[in-house]
């Protein structure tokens, strides 16, 4: 039988590597993010913000330095100082 609850609340998911692996084209993942909307439009705004966060290389860098879980929860949900 399949489920048709769908998704419950929308959330996202954050993996960051140790260690980038490579892909065929020679690019290297680093982090790899997954959505899960409930909708087709209530994740533009996160998706707005994500662009905006990696576009900003200071962002980035201390993005990719968090060393533990525990610090990239801290880093991904403390407030916006801008």
């Amino acid at each position: 039988m399949i489920s048709k609850d769908g998704v419950l609340a929308s959330s996202a998911s954050v993996t960051l590597f140790d260690t980038p692996f490579p892909m065929e084209s020679g690019k290297e993942i680093r982090c790899i993010i997954c959505l899960a909307p409930q909708n087709q439009t209530d994740h533009m705004a996160f998706l707005a913000l994500l662009l905006q966060r990696l576009n900003d290389a200071d962002w980035c860098r201390r993005f990719f330095a968090t060393g533990s879980q525990q610090a990239l929860e801290a880093f991904l949900w403390q407030a916006d100082d801008a």
